[in-house]
């Protein structure tokens, strides 16, 4: 919301504000926007609940996004103390516990919209009270100072409207062909995004784990050189997972989504073509965020868009899904161009730092997908 969870942890990892204050300002902050947010969602989506009385509806809405919004909050701490550990805690637990409630509901034939709504907001609620006790334990007695809340404010806007733009990125083609050619073709093509964007979720997690390196160092710490290296890396790991997904995309459209959308299959191969510059995009972003650059990009995050949307009324009516996400991919390799472009003009960072990598930094990508994935991280490496 508003995108304060990465304020919130630049602001700490800077020193510009205490775990202590930010813990003190969410707790003030959370309900009343919790409220707003539950308020729009009921309105849009509440009344549209089959088997579900106007007060479930509210409650399960208001306490998703409650505990939703409360998880954002204390990460945004985690990301600035460095404590990767209790992110991905708070990260996965809510996932873990869903699944045992499913499992449960499942093995005593419980399972309807209602239960699973419950039970997704079980996960949630859980995840959320871990969060809350491991930031407010870390952080000490909460306290409030709303005097720099303004330039806190200023960030997360800044930096949310950007990672709704570079998310809209892969959503535009959708609409377009929802717009010509109907409902079902649309959901085709959301099949494959999906899947599309569970590969890339790796990429904007190593991302997270970046901001948080960012956010700690001062501005001449050598990182923007080191994370462009990283990038690198990640474009080429992800430009050969892309091979993988594109040759199984049959097999992963119906053992993910059903088989009832195999008809997005080639979508999902096309889209593959994107994996890397869409991956590296995301971690190059997320370094300047980190820095205090959250409006990095932002002209060509609308670049992006704006080729995507021409390219999608222009290919879509003749090729169908498959000329939206061909639309998509000429705006993934636009966005990551334009990136490429600023880093060497603006932060002089060698195109070579960029595109041709050097094995003596594939370390550094293994360090930061151990830190990853086995959560090590408790005051977090320094950059080396």
């Amino acid at each position: 919301m508003l995108g304060l969870r990465q304020a919130f942890g630049y602001e700490i990892g800077q020193k510009q504000r205490t775990a202590s204050e930010a813990a003190g300002i969410a707790l003030v902050i959370w309900l009343p926007l919790s409220g707003l947010s539950a308020a729009g969602a009921y309105l849009t989506y509440g009344r549209q609940l089959p088997g579900l009385s106007a007060f479930e509806s509210g409650a399960i809405i208001f306490i998703g996004v409650a505990g939703l919004l409360l998880i954002s909050f204390t990460q945004g701490i985690f990301l600035g103390r460095g404590d990767i550990s209790a992110y991905a805690l708070t990260e996965t637990l809510n996932r873990l516990v869903l699944m045992a409630i499913v499992v449960a509901l499942t093995v005593f034939a419980a399972v309807s919209l209602q239960s699973a709504l419950w039970a997704f907001n079980g996960g949630i609620a859980v995840s959320a009270m871990v969060g809350l006790f491991l930031a407010l334990r870390g952080a000490g007695r909460p306290s409030v100072d709303f005097r720099k809340f303004g330039s806190t404010l200023r960030y997360g806007i800044v930096n949310g409207a950007n990672f709704v733009l570079i998310n809209l990125c892969a959503r535009l083609s959708m609409f377009v062909i929802e717009h010509e050619m109907g409902a079902a073709a649309a959901g085709q093509f959301f099949a494959a995004i999906r899947v599309y964007e569970i590969v890339v979720e790796l990429a904007t997690a190593a991302g997270l784990v970046l901001f948080s390196d960012a956010a700690r160092q001062d501005k001449t710490s050598p990182l923007l050189n080191r994370n462009a290296r990283i990038a690198c890396w990640i474009f080429w790991i992800f430009l050969a997972l892309g091979v993988v997904v594109a040759a199984s995309a049959p097999l992963v459209i119906v053992l993910l989504v059903g088989s009832q959308y195999a008809a997005g299959a080639h979508a999902l191969q096309l889209m593959a073509i994107s994996l890397g510059p869409t991956a590296a995009s995301r971690v190059l972003y997320s370094t300047q965020a980190g820095r205090g650059n959250p409006y990095f990009g932002t002209p060509i995050i609308v670049a992006s868009l704006i080729v995507n949307t021409v390219l999608a009324f222009a290919l879509v009516p003749s090729l169908g899904i498959s000329g939206g996400a061909l639309a998509l991919v000429f705006g993934q390799y636009l966005l990551f161009a334009g990136y490429l472009v600023r880093y060497w003009l603006s932060f002089k960072v060698p195109l070579r730092d960029l595109l041709v990598p050097r094995q003596r930094d594939f370390k550094l990508v293994g360090v930061r997908a151990y830190a990853l994935i086995f959560s090590l991280r408790g005051k977090g490496a320094q950059p080396k």
